[in-house]
């Protein structure tokens, strides 16, 4: 089963479309055949009472700390607790007004100024500035909060000019400066929070307060995180009263839940299972494409201290293959500016024992030189999840 707080609630089978939806809408499917989602259709609640929209998911909101959750459900519920600075149109992803109502850039691209929607307020019930958008971006900048400094790169500072007016100085013209995916938080509360501790092991318990639609109450982890509607929140009062996301044990419990109605979306439905709901009464799913993207990133810091392996830095030799063609890189561990210091450091090829057959196809290896063969994950440092090709999980919530 998914899991959810235990007592009875109103059901309004409907779709969280986006992470800032405020209307019931319909579920959406990957595009590229790998997963989905799917739901059934809208329906008023019976009683008449609150209207809770129960989302199930196989994939766990890996932490509530907006500078270090990673997940695409974590970004989910970010993105519906807080607002960004800049928004993505639905229909095609364009930028669109969010917290800024209109922007403006000089000709040379080293200067933008936003223009911040006036009376928002944060959930707590303080006003919502400039100031708290130049502090977010300043914060990232100078405590080097790896979740976001690749979209703050070029960006030199944030100048509050007045409550309702914020500058950006640029080092040299940035491109991407209407798609900083930034969650805007509040200064006289992670003012106080060490910019170290921010980026690393601070827990942002709920309820975590912010200028969104919704608003994390409850949560425990690998059950399910709790949402209520901000019935003040700038843009409207949502039409629904809470969102709960389950996490689901695996994906063909998820999608038997949907079919009995125990939840009333469900997100990452595996393609054949999606294809096999399109003709299930009462339920609709509908293709759409992600901003989502996958990326691989390696290490090759050359500081003394560096975790990354030296056969990645070293231009002159070509990785080696083994007799399936596999490339002995593939195996290499995550290695960004994200991995953590915990993971364990490469170890040189003479110091460790290696096999001489492929672990995926059992062929015997051609002999290679030994210093061109990369570290090797063993099951206890492997990350959870992936054959050593994911980022080391960091700390999370309970």
């Amino acid at each position: 089963m998914c899991g959810g707080p235990s007592g009875p609630v109103s059901h309004r089978p409907a779709l969280l479309h986006g992470a800032c939806q405020l209307e019931p809408q319909r579920v959406e499917s990957d595009s590229r055949g790998e997963g989905g989602r799917a739901a059934t259709s809208p329906s008023a609640s019976p009683d008449g009472g609150e209207v809770v929209l129960r989302i199930g998911t196989t994939q766990d909101v890996d932490n509530l700390n907006p500078f270090t959750g990673y997940s695409t459900c974590a970004y989910e519920v970010f993105h519906l607790n807080y607002d960004l600075l800049v928004g993505y149109r639905a229909s095609d992803g364009a930028p669109q007004a969010e917290l800024a109502d209109s922007w403006t850039s000089t000709p040379d691209g080293l200067e933008w100024t936003f223009k911040i929607h006036p009376g928002i307020k944060w959930q707590d019930g303080v006003p919502l500035t400039a100031k708290d958008v130049a502090f977010t971006h300043n914060y990232i900048i100078q405590n080097q909060l790896a979740a976001y400094t690749s979209h703050t790169n070029n960006i030199k500072k944030a100048v509050a000019v007045d409550d309702a007016t914020v500058n950006f100085i640029l080092t040299k013209p940035k491109a991407n400066m209407l798609r900083l995916w930034i969650p805007i938080v509040l200064e006289h509360m992670w003012g106080k929070v060490p910019g170290k501790s921010a980026g690393n092991d601070y827990q942002n318990s709920p309820p975590i307060v912010g200028s969104g639609p919704f608003q994390v109450v409850e949560a425990k982890k690998g059950e399910y995180v709790r949402l209520v509607a901000n019935k003040s929140y700038w843009k409207g009062a949502p039409h629904i009263d809470e969102v709960l996301i389950e996490v689901c044990t695996n994906q063909d419990t998820m999608t038997m839940d949907l079919k009995s109605g125990a939840i009333d979306a469900a997100y990452g439905v595996p393609v054949a299972q999606f294809n096999a709901l399109k003709s299930e009464p009462g339920i609709e799913a509908v293709a759409a494409q992600y901003r989502y993207f996958d990326h691989i990133a390696m290490n090759v810091y050359d500081s003394p201290n560096s975790l990354g392996n030296p056969v990645l830095k070293d231009a002159s030799r070509p990785p080696a293959r083994s007799r399936c063609g596999t490339t002995a890189s593939t195996r290499t561990p995550p290695a960004t500016s994200r991995i953590s210091s915990s993971h364990r450091r490469w170890t040189p090829p003479h110091a460790r024992p290696t096999s001489s057959r492929c672990s995926r196809c059992s062929a015997r290896r051609r002999p290679t030189s030994s210093s061109a063969i990369p570290r090797r994950l063993s099951p206890t440092t492997r990350p959870s999840g992936a054959a050593g090709c994911r980022t080391p999980p960091r700390t999370g919530w309970s």
